[in-house]
């Protein structure tokens, strides 16, 4: 695909984005359960050791195991060891495949499925997950898809809810949560809100010399420092985490109820890879 292609493709999908915390239509309850946070093991004893594990990796793994075998889209599990968050994400040929598709069954819904940016390769810098928010008058109980994540807005909540884990088919992924901050969008000619800020884009993978952005801009360290600089400016809160330009992250992305002109970003810095077999 060439470079004008995938600037349509990302601006197409911007527009989009923007139905993510529409007040939704269909009836939750039916939905209800549908992907609830599995009753899975995260801490375990080593039998012949006695000693604690930091991970249950067999009962991981085949979480992992069980959700690929129903989906080949399934690429992983988003999961935060505290409970806030235990969600599969899967990835289509484009950003609009799960918009508002079940991964499981295939079906229209209006909370759609959480999915990693099409354009991710797992050896990315930086991976993006997408997930739906649902208003508090259908949600009362603030836990589905990633809804959950406003309370990460909050400093008070912050180090409880810090680790969140990506199980992969080979290994666990274990993340700190970086910084959380608010991304102002900006109105357009035609009113639509759109990115618009170079230094608030966070829509980046490093292949090499590849930059995406609107410009198609190559990532450097004097980017990088820009990028860091000005979400450190809009961040809720001082979490105490460095960054350097070798550091690989991953970026949640969800919508703000009655703000259209707002995203919620959670950005993730990793700190380790765990094998499932030693």
């Amino acid at each position: 695909m060439n470079k004008t292609g995938k600037k349509l493709l990302i601006a197409s999908f911007l527009i989009l984005l923007l139905t993510f915390g529409i007040v939704f239509a269909l009836r939750l309850k039916e939905e209800a359960g549908k992907d609830e946070p599995a009753d899975v093991p995260v801490y375990v004893i080593d039998d012949e050791t006695g000693t604690e594990e930091k991970y249950d990796r067999e009962a991981l793994k085949k979480v992992w195991d069980e959700n690929h075998a129903i989906s080949s889209d399934y690429i992983g599990q988003i999961l935060f060891p505290s409970g806030l968050l235990d969600l599969p994400f899967v990835q289509g040929p484009t950003n609009e495949t799960y918009l508002r598709k079940d991964w499981k069954s295939g079906e229209y819904t209006e909370e759609g499925s959480v999915f990693l940016d099409y354009l991710n390769d797992l050896d990315d810098r930086n991976l993006i997950l997408y997930g739906h928010f649902v208003y508090s008058n259908l949600d009362p109980e603030r836990t589905h898809m990633f809804t959950p994540l406003e309370k990460l807005l909050k400093q008070e909540n912050y180090d409880a809810n810090k680790t969140v884990l990506l199980l992969l088919e080979d290994e666990i992924r274990e993340y700190e949560v970086a910084m959380v901050y608010y991304c102002e969008l900006e109105a357009d000619e035609s009113g639509e809100y759109v990115y618009t800020r170079d230094d608030m884009q966070y829509y980046w993978v490093d292949d090499g010399e590849r930059f995406f952005d609107y410009e198609n801009r190559t990532i450097n360290a004097n980017y990088f420092r820009e990028y860091i600089d000005a979400a450190r400016e809009n961040a809720q809160y001082d979490t105490g985490v460095s960054f350097d330009f070798s550091d690989r992250f991953l970026t949640l992305q969800t919508c703000v109820e009655n703000h259209d002109e707002l995203r919620e970003i959670v950005l993730c810095k990793e700190v380790s890879r765990i094998p499932y077999t030693n």
